[in-house]
């Protein structure tokens, strides 16, 4: 991110920066782990500066007040399920796995899917 501030190095490409495939500091025998990090903030960041970043965080603040609104207006259930879906998915991806992790993406993306088309109470699915 210090390099390229305000449009990044490029989506996806941190795991080919220069020290990335080496082993964590003070683990030279672990080459399990590498040293890029595994925290969709700083990914986010690093990759597509802070006009990319800041872009992202609206995209996703936006979307959790629509679905806000959404439960308030209409009372479904599945607003608060995909409420809950993308609060775990965006604070586990802050410990443990890749922001571009594709099995990851797309089990947000069908989880979150599923969540918003469950119908309302009383109402028959479609």
């Amino acid at each position: 991110a210090e390099r390229a501030p305000w449009f990044g190095i490029g989506a996806n490409t941190i795991n080919f920066a220069p020290g990335a495939d080496s082993p964590m500091p003070g683990d030279q025998g672990l080459h399990v782990i590498p040293a890029h990090p595994h925290n969709w903030s700083v990914e986010v960041l690093a990759e597509t500066g802070g006009i990319g970043f800041v872009t992202m965080l609206a995209a996703i603040g936006a979307a959790m007040l629509r679905m806000l609104k959404g439960f308030r207006h209409t009372g479904r259930t599945g607003f608060v399920v995909a409420i809950a879906i993308v609060t775990g998915y965006f604070a586990s991806g802050l410990f443990n796995f890749s922001y571009w992790s594709a099995w990851w993406q797309v089990s947000f993306f069908v989880t979150t899917a599923l969540a918003l088309a469950l119908p309302a109470e009383g109402e028959k699915p479609a």
